[in-house]
């Protein structure tokens, strides 16, 4: 699981998806009800709608996941697909 904490790293973790998935910024776009130079704004961590990013992932089969700041996540990657990470208060604030 990537863990995003600025626009640039999700930008990449899209980037590489829509790579896996074989796809060009072009035909991702045309799926989607964004243009493909709002897919280049998101890939570059540059400015985008929220509602861009959420559809962009969501076509990608990634998933945003909020959790608090302080908060440890712990992603067992044999679980079911769609099951949520275990979220464990850090013990240390940061």
């Amino acid at each position: 699981m990537a863990s995003g904490r600025s626009r640039p790293d999700i930008g990449s973790a899209v980037r590489s998806a829509r790579k896996r998935a074989g796809l060009t910024q072009v035909e991702l776009a045309d799926q989607l009800p964004i243009s493909r130079t709002t897919l280049q704004r998101i890939e570059r961590g540059g400015d985008s709608s929220l509602q861009a990013l959420l559809s962009t992932t969501a076509e990608l089969g990634l998933e945003i996941i909020l959790v608090p700041r302080v908060a440890q996540v712990f992603v067992d990657r044999d679980l079911p697909h769609r099951q949520a990470p275990r979220v464990v208060p850090s013990s240390s604030p940061r």
